[in-house]
């Protein structure tokens, strides 16, 4: 859930050497909607780079989401500056009661932020279109799971996610040992693997993912 506001830390304490960003890949980033989750959700390039200048030309939106984004950076700084005060003096009650106010505003951050970043998506993706906002909040959601970009639209809770993430690991050992998978593992793969949005999300990646990056490149 918090993975991102460990990228915000780094953000924070490393320069950004990459190429800018194209108007439609800030717009994405400023949503948190990247373009393996577009695939996914079975988008054509020319579909998600429509949905990418939707939310470029959302003026309002984007700069509420950067002044909340902003807002939460902000809060995270603080509680790292208290917490390292607060290394030297572990019982002083002020700066305990300041870093517990800042854990509420960070929370209200994080909650704010994520309806922000969901009022894009809708932007983006038309109100209309419900399955496609699902699929790709979906998706999102599980970005702090190590899996591939397929299994992030399985309608499983976290705790499922990283059950299926051991399994592969596990799957991987058992290859590399020549030994045999134990079956809770097995069975859980094949269910996860013959899942029909795992499939078509597969498909879809394969299709269109490097087109839409082309795409989302190129203004």
């Amino acid at each position: 859930m918090f993975y991102w506001i460990l990228a915000l830390l780094h953000v924070m304490a490393c320069p950004n050497h990459a190429p800018p960003p194209t108007s439609r890949q800030s717009a994405l980033g400023q949503a948190q909607i990247g373009a393996e989750a577009l695939a996914v959700a079975g988008l054509t390039p020319a579909e998600a780079c429509a949905v990418a200048d939707r939310i470029a030309g959302d003026d309002e939106g984007l700069a509420s989401t950067a002044a909340a984004a902003q807002a939460l950076q902000e809060t995270l700084r603080q509680i790292d500056e208290i917490s390292r005060r607060l290394a030297s003096t572990p019982g002083d009650e002020s700066l305990l009661s300041v870093r517990q106010a800042l854990f509420q505003s960070r929370d209200t951050g994080i909650s704010d932020l994520a309806t922000r970043r969901h009022e894009l998506l809708v932007v983006g993706l038309t109100a209309g279109n419900g399955a496609g906002i699902a699929s790709v909040a979906r998706y999102e959601s599980h970005a702090d799971v190590d899996l591939a970009p397929e299994f992030r639209v399985l309608s499983w809770n976290n705790d499922e996610l990283r059950r299926l993430s051991r399994a592969i690991r596990a799957e991987r050992r058992a290859l590399r040992a020549q030994i045999t998978l134990d079956s809770e593992s097995t069975h859980l793969l094949a269910s996860a693997r013959a899942d029909a949005g795992v499939v078509q999300a597969r498909q879809s990646l394969d299709a269109n993912l490097a087109a839409i990056e082309a795409c989302l490149a190129a203004q």
